[in-house]
């Protein structure tokens, strides 16, 4: 019964002079009688509320170090798959210098690199007035000593395979393959005598800029051409454009030079690459695109200065 009923009801009863004292004390006695059966009752289902409280405690405590666990190990894996991705990432990027043009620059075409091969242009183009004169004396000499050499077996990273885990995405699986395609630095070209069209084209575009910036003292355009044929294969060269939209060209694996009479010279940019094309249709298929790099070869970085068929490098070339 609600305390304030009950208060309510003695109150009422002692004025109205319904009970007396013995009456007071038969109701109260009763109320409490009645209020120590309750706390019996409560005090009965007490125990097992505890028993379950301390069960649910315990198996809380359990599953925390469940968890803290997990989470351990947790951090530790992504821990690994972070070092796994950024290793991968790594190997990829470090491969990919050695295999694959233009990655290769960086590592080939640096001043490092290039100063290596100072003493060797120096003798080469001590006879040499003019930048084609020095560009004609290192064509002869890559093509005269350098012996075409097929490239090593070279491993490098197909593809890898992201999961994102929490919004963060990792490395985790990656496929090996292999290539027939390695870039000599210009030191080892020179040391070994031997190497393939791309080796052979870094070697002559290194000694001609070290020429332009060391001996002749000014450093004009070159460009390295990707070329692309018709049958799929691809080549480099070396792309000297001339002002008044002309052109030069070495290839000293192709065996294809600018020339007039047996001198080096530079002719109608439209109509040397249609030649060259020509020079390759043979073997090759004609050219179906053609990435000129520009490098810098301080720092070995580069930019892709055009990109196109025939007639938009031509376009390019005559801007």
């Amino acid at each position: 019964m609600n305390t304030r009923v009950i208060v309510t009801l003695i109150v009422g009863l002692i004025l109205g002079g319904c009970i007396g004292a013995a009456g007071i004390q038969l109701f109260v006695s009763y109320q409490i009688n009645e209020l120590t059966e309750k706390i019996v009752e409560l005090e009965a289902q007490y125990e097992p509320i505890m028993n379950e409280y301390s069960r649910i405690t315990s198996q809380y405590s359990v599953l925390k170090s469940e968890h803290n666990f997990l989470i351990y190990h947790y951090n530790l894996v992504t821990s690994h798959l972070s070092e796994l991705s950024n290793d991968v990432e790594v190997l990829n990027d470090m491969l990919n210098r050695y295999c694959k043009i233009p990655d290769a620059f960086k590592y080939v075409l640096n001043d490092e690199e290039v100063r290596k091969i100072g003493p060797k242009v120096t003798a080469i183009t001590q006879d040499s007035g003019e930048n084609l004169d020095a560009c004609d004396e290192i064509y002869k000499y890559v093509t005269n000593n350098i012996d075409y050499f097929y490239d090593i077996e070279f491993p490098y990273v197909i593809n890898y395979h992201r999961t994102s885990i929490n919004g963060t995405e990792y490395i985790t699986s990656f496929t090996m393959g292999s290539t027939t395609n390695y870039i000599q630095t210009p030191e080892f070209t020179l040391e070994k005598e031997q190497g393939d069209c791309d080796d052979q084209t870094v070697l002559a575009y290194a000694m001609i800029k070290y020429y332009e910036r060391e001996i002749y003292g000014n450093e004009q355009t070159l460009y390295i051409a990707d070329i692309e044929f018709l049958r799929g294969s691809s080549h480099l060269a070396i792309f000297l454009p001339v002002q008044g939209g002309r052109l030069c060209i070495l290839d000293p694996t192709g065996h294809f030079l600018t020339a007039q009479h047996g001198s080096i010279t530079s002719k109608d940019a439209a109509l040397e690459l249609e030649n060259y094309s020509d020079w390759w249709s043979s073997t090759e298929g004609e050219i179906t695109h053609i990435d000129l790099y520009d490098v810098n070869v301080v720092d070995g970085s580069h930019t892709i200065t055009a990109s196109g068929n025939l007639q938009g490098i031509v376009e390019f070339l005559k801007t």
